[in-house]
């Protein structure tokens, strides 16, 4: 009877582990998409800075004022 309990908690364990495994690989392939549109987003937006600061007239921000 103790054996049996035995074998039944050490088969939860295991289920659970198995679950946990799965779990922990499904968000690290949703977190490193995640991070692949951040970084695209990021390159779209520095892009499209690029392209409207002309239009508009904003200054680069390394450079120095008119009075230097």
């Amino acid at each position: 009877m103790v054996n049996s309990a035995l074998e039944q908690k050490i088969e939860d364990l295991e289920v659970r582990v198995a679950f946990q495994e799965r779990t922990i690989e499904q968000l690290n392939k949703e977190l490193f998409k995640q991070q692949q549109k951040v970084e695209d987003l990021t390159k779209r937006l520095k892009e499209l800075h690029e392209t409207v600061k002309p239009l508009v007239g904003i200054e680069d921000s390394n450079s120095k004022p008119p009075h230097y």
